[in-house]
C-alpha cells in the first residue's frame, strides 16, 4: 500500500497479488497445481497452471510479447473466448532415426496432442489415460507460427495419430485435419509383451494402468462404453482400509441426469462434484476426483451397476483390494447413483457383509459411508 500526495488530493494504491483463483501460491516453477489456466505469482513473475508433456499440471511461467502501441506487456495465451484452431502438416515417418520433426501451427498457446487415431477423444482424459506408447504432447508457446516439434516415434506404437490443441484454460480443439503417420519396423515379441498394465489386453483379476484390478472388460454385459475399468487399492486414501466421505453433506436435495449403468459413473461424479456445494469428505466424488491414485488423476465414484459389478467379482477383490466387513455402513459402498424411489437419498451398495451383499439400497446423502474409486481405459 503506497500513498501519494497530489494537489491536496490523497490517492490511496493498494497492490493485490491473486492466488491463482483459490489456489496456494506455487513455491516455484515446475511445482503441481490443480486447475488449467489459474495463474499465480512466484518472485513477481506471472504463473500459468499448464500441462506437462506427461500430463501432469505444474506451474509454468506465463510468455509475454511486448505491445505494439504501448511500453505495457500482454500476455501472449489464449483467452477463454478464444476456440483454438490446430494445423498439422501431413507426416509419414517410417524410420528409426531421430529426430522425427512434425510441422504445426496454432491460434493460442497450448499443449498440442498426438493421439493413436481409433481413440475416442471427447475431452483430455480420453488421451492422458492411454498407455504412453499410444500418445504423446507438446508445449506450443508461440500461437499462429509454425512450430517444429520433435516426436519420439520409436516409442509410439505404429499407426495413424490425430493431433489435438489443449489451451491453458482448459479447451480441447477438434481434432487437426492431417494426420501423423508412424511406420517403424518392430520386433513382433516386443508388442506381444505388453501386458495390461502397459495397454495390452486385459483379464479379469489383472492389474491395470493405474494400479488398480480389472473388474469389467470391454466385454462385460451390459458395458456399451468399451472400456476397461479398474477399482483402486483398499489403501487408496493413505489408510489400511478404504476412506470413507458424504455424498453430499450440504444438501439432500435431487440432483439430475444420474444414471445407473456401466458407464455413467464418471459423468454422474462430474454432475455432483460440481453440483454438490461441499468440500472434502463432505463430497465424495469431488473428493475422488480429486485424487491422483497410482499416477492417474480420472478416478471417479461408481455408477450403481458398476459398484455391483465389483461384487460380480468379488474373488480377485482380495489382499491389497478386499473391500471392508467390519460393519454395515463400512461394508456399504457410496456409488454416484441418486435413489429413484427417494431423490432426498444417494444409492449404496452392499459389496460385502451380510446384511444384504450384491444389493443396492437408499443412504443418507449426509452419513458417512465407504468410497471405493474406479477408472475407465481402452486396452489392446
Amino acid at each position: 500500500m503506497f500513498l501519494f500526495r497530489k494537489s491536496r488530493i490523497l490517492v490511496l494504491v493498494v497492490t493485490i497479488v491473486a492466488a491463482g483463483s483459490g489456489l496456494a501460491l506455487a513455491h516455484g516453477a515446475g511445482d503441481s497445481c490443480t486447475r488449467l489456466g489459474a495463474v499465480t505469482k512466484i518472485r513477481g513473475a506471472s504463473y500459468t497452471c499448464q500441462l506437462n508433456m506427461r500430463g501432469a499440471k505444474v506451474w509454468r511461467k506465463t510468455p509475454v510479447v511486448s505491445s505494439t502501441s504501448s511500453t505495457t506487456t500482454s500476455v501472449a495465451t489464449s483467452t477463454s473466448d478464444v476456440t483454438p484452431s490446430l494445423t498439422v502438416s501431413a507426416t509419414f515417418i517410417n524410420s528409426a532415426e531421430s529426430p522425427q520433426l512434425v510441422t504445426v501451427r496454432s491460434t493460442v498457446v497450448g499443449t498440442v496432442y498426438f493421439v493413436e487415431g481409433n481413440v475416442v477423444v471427447r475431452r483430455i482424459a480420453d488421451i492422458t489415460s492411454l498407455p504412453g506408447s499410444r500418445w504423446t504432447s507438446a508445449l506450443i508457446a508461440v500461437p499462429n507460427v509454425d512450430t517444429l516439434i520433435t516426436l519420439d516415434a520409436i516409442n509410439l506404437t505404429n499407426g495413424y495419430y490425430r493431433a489435438y490443441l489443449l489451451t491453458a484454460q482448459g479447451a480441447l480443439s477438434d481434432a487437426a485435419s492431417n494426420q501423423v503417420t508412424v511406420s517403424i519396423t518392430r520386433t513382433v515379441e516386443t508388442v506381444a509383451a505388453l501386458g495390461c498394465a502397459d495397454g495390452g489386453p486385459c483379464a479379469i483379476g489383472d492389474i491395470g494402468p493405474g494400479g488398480g484390478v480389472v473388474f469389467i472388460l470391454a466385454t462385460t454385459a451390459g458395458n456399451t462404453t468399451g472400456r476397461t475399468f479398474e477399482a483402486a487399492r483398499k489403501d487408496w486414501d493413505g489408510g489400511a482400509q478404504d476412506g470413507t466421505a458424504m455424498w453430499c453433506g450440504a444438501s439432500d436435495a435431487s440432483i439430475s441426469g444420474l444414471g445407473t449403468a456401466i458407464g455413467t459413473g464418471s459423468t454422474n461424479s462430474s454432475t455432483i462434484a460440481t453440483t454438490c456445494t461441499s468440500t472434502g469428505t463432505n463430497d465424495a466424488a469431488e473428493y475422488v476426483r480429486g485424487k491422483t491414485i497410482g499416477g492417474k488423476s480420472d478416478w471417479f465414484l461408481p455408477s450403481r451397476d458398476e459398484a455391483l459389478e465389483i461384487y460380480a467379482q468379488r474373488s480377485v477383490f482380495t489382499g491389497n483390494y478386499e473391500v471392508n466387513t467390519t460393519t454395515v455402513d463400512t461394508a456399504r459402498y457410496l456409488t454416484s447413483t441418486q435413489s429413484s424411489s427417494f431423490t432426498s437419498n444417494a444409492t449404496g451398495a452392499y459389496l460385502q457383509g451380510s446384511v444384504a451383499p450384491g444389493t443396492a439400497q437408499d443412504v443418507s446423502k449426509s452419513f458417512g459411508f465407504s468410497v471405493r474409486p474406479v477408472r475407465s481405459f481402452i486396452s489392446g
